[in-house]
Parts: structure tokens; sequence; C-alpha cells
């Protein structure tokens, strides 16, 4: 579980398990593609991801979430 990890832990522990299947390949080569998150923490797993998709070739990769945590110290409406 990512929950209780550090986000220095998260962005490691997510290092080498994302993949894009081998039927789908062709098709995110040259895509512009877009990512839906319920939950953004500390954004690792959007990271991971468009990595690896932009390694399979995707031109463009964008994110959205539909919500995001907040760390205790920062200030409302600051941008990760």
């Amino acid at each position: 579980p990512q929950k209780s990890q550090s986000a220095e832990r998260r962005s490691g522990s997510l290092r080498g398990t994302m993949e894009v299947a081998e039927p789908f390949r062709a098709r995110v080569k040259g895509a512009h593609l877009l990512l839906v998150d319920d939950l953004a923490t500390t954004g690792s797993t959007i990271q991971e991801c468009a990595l690896i998709l932009k390694l399979y070739g995707a031109e463009s990769v964008h994110a959205v979430t539909l919500a995001r945590t907040w760390r205790q110290n920062e200030p409302e409406g600051e941008d990760e």
C-alpha cells in the first residue's frame, strides 16, 4: 500500500511496475493521452505512468485528478 509511505518511498516503489500491454503498444505510439486518477497524493503514480507511456512513444501525456491531498505544512492553493 502506498498510503503509509513517504513521497520518496512511493516514487521508488513504483519504478518498474508499470507496463503497456502488447496489444496497446501500437496505439500508444504518437498518441496524445490523458491520464485520469481519482486521488493525487505525491503524483508518483501519474509520473511513473507518464514516463512509461512516453517511453512507448506517446507524443504527449497530460493528467487530471479528481482530488488531491494537502501536506500539513502546505499553504492552500500551492501546487506540487
